[in-house]
Parts: C-alpha cells; sequence; structure tokens
C-alpha cells in the first residue's frame, strides 16, 4: 500500500511539471527535470522498499496520467488505441524512458536516505 501510494503521489506532483511540457528546451530544461527527480527520492523515500522501481514507475504512471488528463480532457469520445499512441508519442519524443531510468538511480538515493536518516535516529534513541 505505501509503494503504490508513493508512486501515485510522486506521479501526480509530476504533473506540475509535464503540463508545462511545451516550454522545454534547452536551460530551461533543468527545472522540470530536476522537480521529477525530486519527486522521484520522494517517492523511494515513502516506499521504503523497492525505492529504485517507485522512482522510475514515479515518471512512467505520471507520463500515463499526463496522456489521460491531455487525451480525455479536450476529446471524450477517445479510444484506448488513441491513449496508447499518445502514451508512446511521450515516451519517445520527451524521453521519459531516460528519465524513468535516472528517476530509478533518484528513488534509490530516497530509499538510502530513509534508511540513513532512520538508523541514526535509532541510534539516538537508543534502540
Amino acid at each position: 500500500m505505501r509503494f503504490a501510494l508513493a508512486v501515485i503521489a510522486a506521479a501526480c506532483a509530476d504533473q506540475v511539471a509535464y503540463l508545462r511540457s511545451a516550454e522545454w528546451n534547452g536551460a530551461s530544461l533543468a527545472a522540470p527535470f530536476a522537480y521529477v527527480l525530486f519527486a522521484a527520492v520522494g517517492a523511494g523515500w515513502l516506499a521504503a522498499r523497492r525505492s529504485a522501481l517507485a522512482g522510475a514507475l514515479s515518471v512512467l504512471v505520471g507520463a500515463a496520467l499526463f496522456a489521460v488528463v491531455s487525451l480525455f480532457y479536450p476529446y471524450p469520445r477517445a479510444t484506448l488505441g488513441d491513449l496508447a499512441a499518445l502514451e508512446l508519442y511521450y515516451l519517445v519524443n520527451f524521453n521519459m524512458l531516460a528519465l524513468a531510468v535516472y528517476a530509478a538511480f533518484a528513488g534509490a538515493l530516497g530509499g538510502w536516505l530513509r534508511g540513513r536518516a532512520l538508523r541514526r535516529t535509532q541510534e539516538r534513541i537508543g534502540h
């Protein structure tokens, strides 16, 4: 349950960056890229176990959610084939698969930071 919640929360947070994707070019790409990776760190932190998978899935589920929103909002009669084609378009043209790899590393970092924070807290408490 915690894993699914972490992925969904990070995917929803990614929508902020994805909705501004038309403005992604050149040096301005750094801010949304960092935002998505920070959300992946949060997904890894919240998931605790399988943190790298949580980071990668947060990007992919976020792209799927963005495809649903951007397709069915203006075109309520769109089919699942239209949705699949749009999802493939986002994965290829926006390099979401490469971003998912980076997000996997960011998610692993979040899981590692959580483990370290918990160990330090337990040492201070004396357990």
